[in-house]
């Protein structure tokens, strides 16, 4: 899934296209998921947008749920929640994100860091 990422974002020539497509990743969340994770624990501390991380349990173990007032946060999210249920959270470090998150402001690597922070919080 990371590789798939990694194609992705280096078939694009500008941020603009990255923009563009990392909105395109950020489906609505449905209500009554979002109701049940904007919660003070899910918060993400330190993102410039509220963004809410958290963890069911499902048939098939654990399920990572986020939601976020942005719509750019909603699409990181997918990405390092669709990375970390390939990878394993724990075999990934934020270097290995580095070719995905070239087209980012300082500030969105910050969050992203803060994001796969929460979720090894939540996975431990």
């Amino acid at each position: 899934m990371l590789q798939h990422y990694i194609d992705t974002v280096n078939n694009f020539y500008s941020a603009e296209e990255f923009d563009d497509w990392l909105l395109s990743l950020s489906d609505p969340i449905p209500t009554s998921i979002s109701k049940e994770i904007r919660k003070k624990s899910n918060l993400v501390r330190g993102c410039e947008i509220s963004t809410w991380l958290s963890r069911t349990e499902s048939e098939d173990g654990p399920v990572i749920l986020y939601d976020s007032d942005s719509r750019m946060n909603l699409g990181l999210a997918k990405i390092i929640v669709d990375v970390c249920n390939s990878t394993g959270v724990n075999n990934l470090s934020f270097y290995d994100l580095n070719e995905v998150t070239q087209f980012l402001t300082l500030n969105k690597k910050r969050g992203l860091q803060l994001m796969l922070n929460k979720i090894r919080l939540i996975m431990s």
